[in-house]
């Protein structure tokens, strides 16, 4: 059995609940959730059931011939249960944005919060060695993601500071530099596609156009461009840019890059913002999905990939509000 500890902080307020929404708790199911999307989303397996088989491979489960055939997860992921953290005792406003501000605060965890991971990963259920190691998958999928809700919009983003093995060695996971950064993510994800297909441009990783890609692109959400922006002074005051940008973009009905929820439909948004740290730096990151393609979505020319074209209008319309913060 293979063990690590992991040190992490949380960057952003996080609106993660369980059955009691009166309480913010911290649930490593969540967690592993955001690994699982990680994983699917730089992945390029062309058909669905391969990818799938690669699923239950990394984390477990049921195989496509019924729940008889189970496939235990060679991962066990828990918190630290001497810190006691599972719930949280802050409160802050979940959306910011001018016309909200007589919403009542909701319970959440603070900014700042320490919080300790258990890594034990079984070396005997693994069927052949994984590209990366589940530490760097954790770390990779908190760079990319946040946890509870507004997960999208920059709440719930949390850095991996350290990572303790089990030999008692402590390695810092802190980057120096947004281009040490950037490479990082780069090799990580260049491992789990397997083909070599991300390139770093300045300050972007993005994904090399290929036919085929494109066509698992609209068949199924893939990550295709990564952006790092420039070092921020007030962090809520770029979540607030974020709401009041999300809020006007309602009125031109760009509901695609925003996500909705509906009585009969669901969409999740194409645009994930969230904030990193670098050094003792807050830095904002940018990972665009491609969409899939529906009845709601529309076509734009001119567009690489499925989105592309919102998610770019977007982000402009967030660097113009940010201008006046």
């Amino acid at each position: 059995m293979k063990t690590s500890e992991i040190g992490c902080e949380v960057l952003t307020p996080m609106f993660s609940a369980g059955y009691d929404k009166r309480k913010a708790e911290y649930r490593v199911t969540e967690v592993k959730a955001l690994m699982r999307y990680t994983f699917r989303i730089a992945n390029h397996a062309e058909k669905i059931n391969e990818l799938f088989k690669q699923e239950r491979q990394w984390f477990g489960g049921a195989s496509e011939e019924g729940k008889k055939r189970i496939t235990a997860s060679p991962l066990r992921l828990t918190l630290d249960p001497t810190e006691r953290l599972w719930f949280g005792n802050g409160r802050e406003k979940l959306l910011l944005h001018g016309n909200k501000k007589n919403m009542a605060s909701q319970p959440c965890f603070m900014k700042d919060t320490s919080i300790t991971f258990n890594v034990r990963t079984s070396q005997n259920l693994l069927e052949q060695k994984p590209p990366i190691s589940y530490e760097n998958l954790l770390q990779l999928s908190f760079l990319l993601g946040g946890l509870g809700k507004r997960s999208r919009k920059g709440r719930g983003n949390v850095a991996v500071l350290s990572v303790k093995r089990g030999d008692g060695e402590v390695q810092s996971a802190l980057h120096k530099s947004k281009g040490e950064l950037l490479t990082w993510i780069l090799n990580q994800l260049n491992a789990l596609s397997g083909d070599g297909t991300f390139l770093k441009h300045g300050n972007k990783i993005v994904l090399k156009y290929d036919k085929s890609l494109y066509r698992i692109a609209r068949r199924r959400p893939i990550l295709y461009q990564i952006t790092v922006g420039e070092c921020m002074e007030d962090v809520m005051a770029f979540l607030k840019a974020i709401d009041e940008t999300c809020h006007e973009s309602k009125k031109g009905k760009n509901m695609n890059v925003l996500g909705f929820a509906g009585r009969d439909c669901r969409f999740a948004s194409a645009l994930i913002i969230g904030v990193v740290r670098i050094g003792p730096d807050l830095y904002p990151i940018y990972t665009q999905v491609s969409e899939v393609h529906s009845k709601y979505h529309r076509e734009n020319a001119g567009e690489k990939w499925p989105g592309e074209f919102e998610c770019v209008e977007f982000m402009k319309s967030l660097g113009e509000e940010m201008k006046f913060k």
